[in-house]
């Protein structure tokens, strides 16, 4: 028969929270109950951290599992974003759990206390009640677990949040704010929070301590719940521009893709061209074999070369922003709110996209690579249906197939991706690196400015990257990145390569001094070839040969060392006048060179 309750029941307990109750399974000898519910900001007194309970400076260090709280991250993270009127706000549920504490010290109960389970008949209703006697009581209705509640003493008990700490120190500093104005709607928040205990199934067996439970699930939940790889912030990101740019980048390709293939503008860059899922196995990411680039190299192309570093004034004027335009205070206040992200992908997707899609589509290795995939896409999507589903997958890593032909669509699978490493395999092998598109991209950022100085004006995106692609594709006539042999890689030593042939100068910040000045020099003198232009190159020269002299100079530093260090065995400042004296004669002589070359082009 169901006890009641009575009133001095309920007297025992100074604190309520409602909410909706469940039960986990067991482990440890204990078993998990918990009630997922909301706070009121009025309400956040009521929690602590782990850190700040008196005494916890103390605990054994295995206790001590929890982290300090970054104020860094919270002040200039959680709580700009809890304050900006243009952000919607959410995040999920704070874990809290109670400590019952020891009656005398006030430490945190080593061991976890019994929990009686029983029946109870409150308001002629049945209840099922777990309780500590005099620290804190679960119940909820039977038949109804929705309708629960959490009671406890707070004379006798802790709640603290062990995940979700940052939130929870932000919410506090936020609520204890003199700025009225932005609290205003705060205080109407309703705070997600799952609050949950510990109860021993085996009351013989001992099993962990109560922190030690604690512990295993504060690690459990900060090692499962991993940051998202770089690929997948920038898929999910819009506080970032170049992230954002770089999402429309994709979907230019990808809105072609989902067509039948009928339907598709065949030359636009094929969705297969980058690996853009952000794919893991075993928490590693999985590099697709079918992509040409991953949106990591791309989003960096952005950042480094094309557009610049987010919120930068180089950006803002290379995405062509106005100062009426909305995105103009974005870049004054430098975050973006929901008007300014709709804007920044008109925006880039009008002006400079074009850009680089007319040189990714027209560069000749790329533009028959391209016409390739969407043979490969043909051949397979009109093969059977067995087929299209293996090239579904290949392109957008799901696949349709049921499980009576799943191993028949592996196969096909297989041999899909074996026709595009085929097509790969024809391409330069420089392009397969990443210091050569690298390059690329670093002259297309930098030449636009010669390009203007040549027509006498400003220019679109689109209209100098025609110009562009054209000396471009004069140089992939000439040879530029086919290989590693003959003329033009003894005139890119120490640009891309060193004296033992090691790829050098290929990091994303090196480029430019490197290989992305020399492709300055050379696809500029593709393009002012005219004998109208030769002031114009002299002036390109004159600029752009000094830092590819200083790039030459250290990379012939190095080489001549290691050639007449023992012809000084006494080293210090007599061998490195030599060593100097010799870099300079072989990259006077290495200059002369590169001149000579790029003024046959230009006469």
């Amino acid at each position: 028969m169901s006890e009641e309750f009575y009133p001095e029941d309920i007297e025992q307990y100074n604190q309520t929270l409602h909410g909706f109750y469940g039960e986990f399974g067991s482990g440890a000898n204990a078993k998990i109950f918990f009630v997922q519910s909301a706070l009121k900001p009025i309400d956040l007194d009521k929690i602590t951290l782990i850190s700040d309970i008196p005494g916890a400076e103390a605990w054994s260090v295995r206790d001590l599992f929890q982290r300090d709280v970054d104020n860094d991250r919270v002040t200039n993270g959680l709580i700009p974003y809890f304050k900006d009127p243009g952000k919607a706000k959410f995040f999920n549920p704070i874990t809290l759990t109670i400590l019952p504490l020891d009656n005398e010290t006030q430490d945190v109960l080593s061991e976890l206390p019994e929990v009686i389970q029983k029946k109870q008949k409150f308001e002629n209703r049945d209840w099922e009640v777990l309780e500590v006697e005099g620290f804190y009581r679960y119940r909820y209705m039977t038949s109804s677990p929705q309708y629960a509640r959490i009671e406890w003493n707070d004379s006798k008990v802790k709640i603290v949040a062990i995940d979700g700490q940052h939130r929870l120190s932000a919410l506090k500093r936020f609520k204890g704010d003199l700025d009225t104005q932005s609290k205003t709607d705060f205080m109407n928040w309703s705070i997600p929070v799952v609050l949950f205990s510990l109860r021993r199934l085996q009351p013989d067996n001992a099993g962990g301590t109560m922190l030690d439970i604690i512990r295993n699930i504060f690690i459990y939940i900060n090692t499962q719940a991993r940051t998202p790889n770089k690929a997948r912030q920038i898929l999910l990101t819009d506080e970032s521009v170049n992230a954002v740019c770089t999402q429309e980048l994709l979907e230019y390709s990808h809105e072609n893709d989902v067509k039948k293939y009928d339907s598709i503008e065949k030359d636009r860059v094929p969705l297969l061209f980058y690996d853009w899922r952000g794919a893991e196995a075993d928490s590693k990411r999985v590099v697709s074999d079918a992509a040409m680039k991953n949106i990591e190299e791309v989003r960096d192309w952005l950042e480094y070369y094309l557009i610049g570093a987010d919120f930068s004034p180089e950006q803002k004027t290379a995405l062509g922003i106005q100062p009426i335009d909305t995105l103009h205070q974005a870049y004054a206040d430098k975050k973006l709110d929901i008007a300014a992200i709709k804007e920044l992908r008109i925006v880039f997707r009008k002006n400079v996209l074009p850009g680089i899609a007319h040189v990714l589509e027209n560069y000749k290795p790329y533009k028959n690579y391209i016409a390739k995939l969407r043979e490969i896409e043909k051949e397979f999507t009109q093969k059977s249906d067995v087929a299209r589903h293996a090239f579904h997958e290949l392109r957008f890593g799901t696949s349709r197939a049921g499980a009576d032909i799943e191993r028949q669509v592996r196969e096909v699978y297989g041999d899909i991706l074996e026709h595009i490493l085929d097509a790969k395999n024809e391409l330069p092998l420089v392009l397969g690196l990443d210091i050569g598109m690298r390059g690329v991209m670093s002259a297309f950022g930098e030449l636009r400015n010669t390009y203007s100085k040549l027509i006498g004006r400003s220019s679109t995106w689109e209209e100098y990257a025609k110009w562009f692609t054209g000396c471009l594709n004069k140089s992939y006539d000439d040879g530029w990145l086919h290989s590693r042999s003959g003329q033009n890689n003894s005139l890119l030593k120490h640009v891309t390569h060193d004296h033992s042939d090691s790829i050098i100068n290929y990091r994303l910040d090196h480029v430019r001094e490197a290989l992305g000045v020399f492709f300055v020099i050379l696809l500029g003198s593709y393009g002012l070839s005219s004998e109208s232009d030769t002031v114009l190159w002299q002036k390109m020269w004159d600029l752009e040969s000094e830092r590819l002299y200083g790039t030459l100079l250290r990379g012939y530093k190095k080489e001549v060392r290691i050639l007449i260090k023992d012809d000084y065995p006494n080293a210090g400042r007599e061998l490195n006048e030599a060593v100097k004296n010799e870099a300079v004669r072989r990259t006077d002589e290495h200059m002369d060179k590169i001149q000579n070359y790029m003024k046959e082009i230009i006469t």
